[in-house]
């Protein structure tokens, strides 16, 4: 049986509070792991910016002072104090900057909360871990803060509970912090008819979503995914085009090509190890298909982005 690793680092006790304004100051972090299931809380201030931007995780980042910038090859995104933003395992972040910042990163692995499975109990799924390049800022007033830093108390407080039931106590209030967040969320950036239709989608199209992540680097037919999904590729294909405006075929390449984004941005890996990390044998048949999807070749992509 494999053994938990947990572990919890304090210093001048769980918070230190500041007496004039009662706020909180970040001075602790939690760091667990069992098998798949990791979770992690830790100040914004110390932590590897790189590694945020590599991070397999979900994560919650939240300003409580200073400013932070996500970079990715659409967008930029500022993020001032009181400000969190969610991000996506599959987010490619080309930089990661911030000035003087305060705050809170939270990390979990879907084995250790799984967002499909519980979307319609928190609502956050499509909301708030959304498209893997739309990234808005949420904004945290004074009420609103003074519940999300409760939430965080809770959780570096249930932390020094050396019982069977902390981690289960660590997902339930993981979960009423994305609640909070969720609705949040909704005040502030009512969801467009699509995004509404997208957070409606076919248990099927979800499954789909689901089996693209565990096997596009081995399978890039739609014939594949159908088949596992009981159904016809021509049906799944009537599907992608009405929920997503993308062929099946198409919309299993656009993974393929983030994933191939992400390795050019933030490794040195070469373009021939890429493409056998994302299910190649040929690397000129795969530098085709990325010139086909993004008008560069992986060397050109990767020197255009990387001078910007």
């Amino acid at each position: 049986m494999a053994e938990s690793l947990f572990s919890l680092s304090t210093v001048s006790g769980v918070f230190r509070s500041e007496s004039k304004t009662k706020r909180i100051t970040p001075t602790s972090a939690i760091f667990y792991k069992h098998r798949q299931k990791t979770f992690e809380l830790q100040p914004l201030i110390g932590v590897d910016r790189e590694e945020v931007a590599r991070s397999p995780l979900y994560k919650i980042l939240w300003v409580t002072e200073g400013s932070l910038t996500l970079e990715s090859p659409q967008r930029m995104v500022v993020a001032g104090a009181g400000d969190l933003l969610f991000l996506t395992p599959r987010l490619l972040l080309k930089r990661i900057g911030w000035q003087q910042v305060q705050g809170w990163i939270i990390s979990f692995h879907s084995d250790f909360y799984c967002l499909e499975k519980h979307q319609q109990e928190v609502g956050c799924n499509g909301i708030l871990f959304n498209d893997s390049y739309e990234v808005m800022p949420v904004h945290a007033g004074k009420e609103e803060t003074v519940t999300f830093e409760q939430l965080i108390r809770s959780l570096l407080g249930e932390a020094l509970h050396e019982t069977a039931s902390r981690e289960e106590a660590m997902v339930a209030y993981l979960k009423l912090f994305l609640i909070h967040a969720s609705r949040l969320k909704l005040q502030q950036q009512p969801m467009p008819a699509l995004r509404k239709q997208e957070n409606d989608l076919p248990e099927k199209l979800r499954r789909f979503q689901q089996l693209i992540e565990e096997n596009f680097r081995q399978q890039r037919q739609p014939r594949f995914y159908a088949s596992l999904l009981h159904t016809s590729a021509f049906n799944l294909n009537r599907l992608t085009r009405k929920y997503f405006r993308r062929s099946a075929t198409n919309y299993i390449y656009d993974r393929v090509i983030l994933e191939s984004k992400r390795e050019l941005y933030l490794t040195e890996k070469s373009v021939k190890e890429i493409s056998f990390a994302v299910g190649f044998d040929d690397e000129f048949y795969f530098s085709r298909i990325f010139k086909k999807h993004t008008g560069l070749s992986p060397s050109q992509f990767r020197i255009q982005h990387r001078s910007r």
